[in-house]
């Protein structure tokens, strides 16, 4: 597999937060702050994801729920304001 290929480096770049998070190696703060990156993949900054929503692939999908569901360090309000601006874009 090619890791520079966008889409490789996205998924490497989950997977890795995820096992290290697990292992103990980062905390959930730092997981975090790597799942936002895997959501910028999609090319919508973490801001702008707030005011208008975007389409999401899966794993920007799964790193998206990863944050919802360990939320440490997070901001709550903006968390809940992405939240609803995904659910507004789908519908």
């Amino acid at each position: 597999m090619d890791w520079k290929y966008e889409t490789n480096e996205q998924f490497a770049t989950y997977w890795d937060a995820l096992f290290d998070w697990q292992e103990g190696k980062i905390t959930e703060s730092e997981k975090n702050a790597e799942m936002w990156k895997v959501i910028e993949y999609s090319g919508i900054k973490k801001e702008k994801l707030a005011e208008v929503g975007g389409s999401l692939m899966k794993t920007e999908w799964r790193a998206l729920m990863e944050i919802s569901w360990n939320y440490e360090g997070e901001n709550l309000n903006f968390l809940a304001k992405v939240l609803k601006k995904q659910k507004e874009y789908l519908e």
